[in-house]
């Protein structure tokens, strides 16, 4: 994944879409119908600290989405381990979801590379 500074200094004159793509993400903005998704550290800790104030264990969770008990836990306790855009997407919303359900307050997602 490139820098956001090598991508800004790779501006191109001639291609206004690119440069204000470029300057968004300069700026944390997002335009229309893009995605800024966190690193899988930050979602792996976001996640776990999200799971522990809703008092929920990934393995009954997992299933609850339609996941397999143990592809929650397997993403929380290895470093090497990712899951899917979609699957974040799920556990991200769903979490939220309850926690705003029940008045709890989670921490902002982290902001990292831009997809879309």
């Amino acid at each position: 994944m490139c820098d956001i500074q090598e991508r800004l200094a790779d501006l191109d004159k001639t291609d206004p879409k690119k440069n204000e793509d470029l300057s968004n993400m300069q700026h944390n903005t997002l335009p229309p119908g893009r995605a800024v998704v966190p690193d899988n550290e930050s979602f792996r800790a976001w996640t776990r600290a999200s799971l522990r104030r809703l008092g929920l264990s990934p393995s009954s969770y997992g299933p609850e989405l339609g996941l397999g008990k143990n592809t929650i836990g397997l993403f929380l306790n290895s470093s090497y381990r990712g899951v899917s855009l979609g699957i974040a997407a799920l556990l991200a919303d769903d979490l939220q979801k309850r926690a705003a359900a029940k008045g709890i307050d989670l921490d902002p997602l982290a902001r990292g590379g831009e997809h879309g």
